[in-house]
């Protein structure tokens, strides 16, 4: 796993396990529904997501959102 997946993997976690991002444990239940990945890929697919979107957020000027 790419070193900079690796650091954002904590911050998944967190997210899983917060009220204010249900969509995050609701992405992660539905990979899982998978039989052929397991958790730690699971988040390894959610990091990838993360990365994307806060390269995004750096090279659009803006700020999160919720809804993309």
């Amino acid at each position: 796993m790419d070193e900079a997946l690796d650091h954002l993997i904590p911050a998944v976690k967190e997210q899983l396990d917060s009220s204010t991002t249900p969509y995050v444990r609701a992405a992660f239940d539905s990979i899982l529904a998978e039989p052929e990945i397991e958790e730690k890929e699971a988040l390894s697919m959610i990091a990838v997501c993360l990365a994307d979107e806060l390269e995004a957020l750096a090279q659009e000027k803006r700020d999160f959102s919720e809804d993309r």
